[in-house]
């Protein structure tokens, strides 16, 4: 009886091949779905509002300053008061669209997960 190490056997290398094979399948559909995704969540508007919409932002799906507005009468009074209000606000966006990139990323994750028999049986 031998206790050396064993040769690997042709059918694990196919295995290890169609493995290779069938995770490059996936990446390749988890990259189309984000892009399509992506793309129109890029453009998606998130807007926060304070005291009663008399200050508001913003921000686009990839957390870009869309419009910043403050009431005039505001701009009178305490400048301290505003600028606190319009960081809040500003941070209320960013916080939304890290929680809606989260769920796009689930959506994504699922939609792969509902069709990987599908996505492994294309030109198999």
């Amino acid at each position: 009886m031998s206790f050396g190490k064993k040769k690997p056997s042709s059918d694990i290398k196919l295995n290890r091949k169609d493995y290779e094979k069938n995770q490059k399948k996936i990446g390749n559909e988890f990259e189309r779905l984000m892009a399509s995704y992506k793309q129109d969540f890029d453009s998606r508007e998130f807007k926060q509002s304070i005291d009663s919409d008399r200050i508001s932002v913003v921000l686009t799906g990839n957390r870009q300053v869309k419009s910043i507005h403050v009431d005039q009468e505001l701009l009178s009074t305490n400048w301290e008061n505003v600028e606190e209000n319009l960081v809040t606000a500003i941070n209320q966006c960013i916080s939304d669209i890290h929680i809606a990139d989260v769920e796009l990323m689930k959506l994504v994750q699922d939609e792969l997960a509902d069709n990987l028999e599908n996505i492994l049986k294309k030109s198999a």
